[in-house]
Formats: C-alpha cells, sequence, structure tokens
C-alpha cells in the first residue's frame, strides 16, 4: 500500500512540476524535440549527395582539389571510411594506384580498393607490404573500412542534444528578463514624449503683425 501512495504522490509531483513550467518553455522544448525528431530526415537527406561528391569527384589521397583534400581530412581525423562505410569506393572515380616513400625508397602501390586514408596511422607507413590496409581492407585493427564518416559526424551532433535542449530552456529567463527591460525601456520613453507633448501646449503665444512669437519663461531661461 505504502508502496502504491509513493509511486502516486511521485506521479503527481511530476505532474505538478510539469504544470510549473511556463508554456513558453514547452514551445521552445517541442520546437527543439521536433528538430531532433528530423535529425534522421536530414541524415538521409544529406546522404546521397555525400556519396556522389565521393564517387564522382574524389580523386585520391594525393589530390589537392577542395572535395579531395576536405574528405581526405575529414577521414583521417574522424577515423572512418567513406559516407557509410568503405564500400562507398567500389564505383569511386579516385585513383587506386598510389606511390608511397619508405626508407629512402619508392614503392608503387596499385589496386588500392580504398584511399590511405581510409587506414590508421600506424598502418598506413607499415613496413610489411605497405599500402595492404588500402589493398585489402579486412582488418579492423589496421582500417576503418567498416566505420562511416556520415555516422562519426552524426555523434558529435547527438552527443550535444541535451546540452542544446537545456540552452533552449535555460535561455528563456534570460529572454522574459530581456522583455521586461524592453519594456521599462518604451515606457520611459513614451512617459519623456507625453511630457514633451505638454510642454509643447503649455507654451503661450502672443499674436503680432506677421508672426507668431512664443513667450520666454524664467524657467527656459535658467
Amino acid at each position: 500500500m505504502d508502496t502504491l501512495v509513493k509511486k502516486s504522490f511521485d506521479s503527481n509531483s511530476t505532474i505538478a512540476e510539469t504544470k510549473d513550467i511556463p508554456s513558453n518553455v514547452h514551445r521552445s522544448i517541442k520546437c527543439v524535440l521536433i528538430i531532433l525528431n528530423s535529425l534522421q530526415v536530414i541524415q538521409d537527406w544529406i546522404r546521397t549527395p555525400l556519396k556522389v561528391s565521393l564517387q564522382t569527384t574524389y580523386r585520391g589521397d594525393t589530390a589537392t582539389d577542395p572535395v579531395s583534400v576536405t574528405w581526405n581530412l575529414l577521414m583521417i581525423k574522424l577515423s572512418c571510411c567513406g559516407v557509410d562505410n568503405g564500400r562507398d569506393f567500389e564505383f569511386s572515380r579516385f585513383n587506386r594506384d598510389f606511390t608511397l616513400q619508405i626508407f629512402n625508397q619508392t614503392l608503387s602501390i596499385s589496386n588500392l580498393q580504398t584511399p590511405l586514408a581510409c587506414c590508421n596511422s600506424a598502418s598506413r607507413r607499415t613496413a610489411f607490404e605497405p599500402g595492404a590496409c588500402a589493398k585489402y581492407p579486412i582488418r579492423k585493427d589496421h582500417t576503418h573500412y567498416f566505420e562511416g564518416c556520415l555516422e562519426k559526424i552524426w555523434s558529435y551532433v547527438t552527443q550535444y542534444s541535451d546540452a542544446f535542449i537545456l540552452a533552449a530552456v535555460s535561455i528563456q529567463p534570460l529572454l522574459q528578463a530581456l522583455q521586461v527591460i524592453l519594456t521599462c525601456v518604451f515606457m520611459e520613453l513614451l512617459k519623456r514624449e507625453m511630457e514633451d507633448r505638454k510642454r509643447r501646449k503649455s507654451r503661450t503665444y502672443r499674436k503680432g503683425s506677421d508672426f507668431f512669437f512664443p513667450s520666454v519663461s524664467e524657467e527656459s531661461l535658467m
């Protein structure tokens, strides 16, 4: 019985705490949740152009064009390979021949299955069959063939999603405070404008032959 009462009390407390949250905060949280639920849709939406760039524009490890340099940097820094995995390179037009300098020797590697950027840093320049990590990408300890870059990028997005929601909630009181400040400033400006109008109406004018001459009071000379 005590357990049921406790559960009921906890449930009522949760409802009470939820009711205490302002409606504008609820709207902010709702917007954030809608955005987060749309992340999968966005992820699927950008997957196709990423694969197109990888399979048609990417040229290989030694290329200097912006697309190739960006992909190489991304795969090396995030320890990933391709968009979803290394199979994205099966139909890629990248240069599958590579020249490697090891121990003052020039070695030529051909028929690469993936770029050397997909290999981990240790296996890229190993003395035992250089380039094997890209030519035979089967060992997980030598290659990132099985880890896609899109998933790695998205892990960073979802990693900070909680902080994003917290920021959306915590910024609401600041917006409310700013609203109060702006309202006070507006009221002060409105008050000054009304006082100026009263002052202008209180000025008396004496009619001359051709002009109206304002009477000068002692206060205006002080």
